[in-house]
């Protein structure tokens, strides 16, 4: 047994920490360096009986099509026939509206690609319909005594998470446990204190940044769960947004603005908490004044005031607020200056392996005792353990999302901050299925022309240079792994907002091909 890490008489200063943990800690610390765990005490949570956990999710699909051949004029209340692009989510009895005429059709029969409906159901008279106008469905209208209609399926997408085990320890020398027990501190060790806070902490930068694994270590499987970053990355690219290197209040309702089309919860308003670094805080805080600036807000002292200065924590977009936290931890990561993390309590939840959830054992509790029953253990000292194996579902993806490097600011006025968008994109992403081991994927950017743009890679960073109508292209050979990310570098010079700044491509596991009984995983 190593004794390293083991508090002993050269560094004491002892706190008492009850037992209980993720309401412990958003009750002591909810500012502190775990505030979205300590959060997760009030959030869902589940108890699961497998390792694996898996959920579905679905975005809200408005039924459109896209006709491929014209419609004529026709009478009032005539059957035309006409073939669309595709007919998955059209049933018999759905009103349609032509946009430009208003004209509504009904359907009365769908074959394949074609569909019959009847012509001017409604006050407007029918005329032609070229080829490419959508259609939007505006509901439905059945007959008296009408057959029940087929169901309508929606297009769902299977969300999956692992769990991960967590460990933190604290300990305290025989003798330092004496001298404390003397000058009245107790028995318990300042860190045990801090074991709970690097427990909360390792499980906050997991729910964060983590990445799904599965794989061995010393001949024992080894776990790592997938955190709201990855699941961004897989199941909703496009809220992840690169900011442009001046940000106006118009780039960054923009930026957000995507992030109100779920809406998880419809007992609340359209409330989302971003979580930033100082550079993003303090960035937003300036937006802030210079906003109220140009509103004609005053920001005049009061008579005998020794305080000046505005600081914003909350702002509000056409379509939603936003709570900002500053978050210690954004601090100490290289690679999260300037981000904001936007997340929606109600759509994530934590799940539990049962009899797993967040426990703690103290060993040696009786050491120093002088009543003959002391525990020893093989070691002069008293501490204990805290584990966890837990995993998050992220039930909505596309009601959080994630803005990369937010600096700079300014007024909508200013002639540098005039915003150019581009984005990236591959040709076989996540939500269209997975892709076949060492496939090649064609990777897009579209961007100003002739521009320099560099893209992360999994393997390093690839230079793209876009040609005259802003669009650049490079393949990409895809390996074994679950799933490949490619992100937009941000150059600092070129004011142009990336939405989405990021794309994935999934690939097929050993577990998730049909194979024979005698092969199965």
């Amino acid at each position: 047994m190593s004794t390293a890490g083991i508090f002993n008489t050269s560094n004491f200063a002892p706190r008492q920490l009850a037992p209980s943990f993720s309401s412990n800690i958003l009750r002591l610390m909810p500012n502190g360096s775990a505030p979205l765990f300590a959060m997760t005490s009030q959030l869902r949570e589940e108890t699961i009986t497998n390792v694996d956990h898996s959920w579905f999710f679905s975005e809200y699909v408005q039924p459109q099509v896209t006709t491929t051949s014209a419609l004529p004029a026709a009478g009032q209340n005539s059957v035309s026939q006409f073939t669309v692009q595709d007919t998955a989510f059209m049933m018999e009895g759905m009103v349609l509206v032509v946009p430009g005429t208003m004209e509504q059709l009904l359907i009365v029969g769908i074959v394949g690609n074609t569909i019959a409906v009847r012509r001017g159901v409604g006050t407007t008279a029918p005329a032609a319909v070229p080829a490419g106008v959508t259609l939007m469905s505006i509901g439905t209208a059945f007959e008296e005594s009408s057959l029940r209609p087929l169901p309508q399926v929606g297009s769902y997408t299977e969300g999956s998470n692992t769990t991960q085990i967590f460990r933190n320890t604290w300990a305290v020398s025989g003798t330092a446990k004496s001298l404390l027990t003397q000058v009245g501190d107790g028995a318990a060790a300042n860190n045990k204190r801090d074991a709970a806070m690097y427990h909360a902490r390792d499980i906050e930068l997991s729910i964060l940044f983590g990445e799904k694994y599965k794989g061995q270590l010393k001949g024992q499987p080894l776990r790592k769960m997938g955190g709201i970053y990855s699941m961004l990355q897989q199941y909703a690219p496009q809220n992840i947004v690169q900011a442009p290197r001046v940000t106006t209040y118009d780039a960054l309702e923009a930026m957000l603005d995507p992030m109100f089309n779920v809406v998880t919860d419809q007992s609340q308003m359209n409330d989302r908490i971003v979580f930033g670094d100082s550079t993003f805080v303090s960035a937003i805080s300036k937006l802030g004044r210079l906003y109220t600036k140009e509103s004609g807000v005053s920001m005049s002292m009061q008579a005998g005031s020794n305080r000046f200065g505005q600081r914003f924590t909350e702002f509000s977009v056409g379509r939603g607020n936003f709570k900002v936290m500053e978050h210690p931890l954004f601090n100490t990561l290289p690679f999260t200056r300037g981000m904001g993390m936007v997340v929606d309590l109600s759509s994530l939840s934590v799940a539990y392996l049962q009899g797993r959830k967040t426990d703690y054992k103290d060993f040696n509790p009786n050491a120093n005792s002088t009543s003959g029953v002391a525990q020893d253990n093989g070691i002069d000292a008293q501490g204990g353990a805290y584990l966890t194996e837990m995993t998050i579902a992220v039930e909505a993806p596309l009601a959080n999302g994630i803005i990369m490097g937010l600096c700079e600011v300014g007024t909508s006025c200013a002639p540098c901050v005039t915003n150019v968008y581009g984005s990236i994109e591959v040709d076989k992403p996540c939500l269209s299925g997975q892709i076949a081991p060492n496939s090649s994927v064609v990777v897009t950017v579209k961007s100003k022309a002739n521009t320099l743009v560099k893209v992360q890679t999994p393997t390093g960073i690839v230079e793209v240079t876009t040609d005259a109508t802003g669009a650049g292209t490079f393949n990409y050979t895809v390996g074994t792994n679950e799933s490949y990310v490619f992100s937009i570098l941000p150059n600092g010079i070129d004011n142009i907002v990336y939405s989405p700044a990021s794309a994935s491509v999934c690939v097929e596991q050993p577990c998730n091909v049909t194979v024979a009984p005698e092969q199965e995983c």
